[in-house]
């Protein structure tokens, strides 16, 4: 799909990217401004960060706009937080000291 293809869907609402990127562009209802949405992953750290820039805050490069890659992306139902597993570093209870010890 060529870009001026995905900008009218982008227009009704869906969001789209390159074929094999994370990060996504979309017209944001609240605003109408033409929004990128950022994945990035750091080795170090091991974390995942995400935010949206908006095209005056960082342009939309000639070269993907030139690209007929072009695809539309459907949302994922949001999904439940995970239930967190009990932390293996719990305490666990005092032992009493064998009285033989004790003076």
């Amino acid at each position: 799909m060529k870009f001026l293809e995905a900008l009218a869907e982008m227009k009704q609402g869906k969001k789209a990217r390159r074929h094999g990127f994370k990060d996504y562009y979309f017209i944001n209802p609240e605003n109408g401004e033409f929004t990128i949405h950022l994945v990035r992953y750091d080795k170090k750290a091991k974390t995942t960060s995400e935010k949206n820039i908006t095209y005056g805050q960082l342009g939309l490069l000639v070269n993907n706009i030139e690209k007929d890659d072009w695809e539309i992306i459907e949302e994922k139902p949001a999904q439940e937080p995970a239930k967190e597993e009990p932390s293996e570093l719990v305490s666990e209870p005092a032992k009493e000291e064998d009285a033989s010890h004790q003076a």
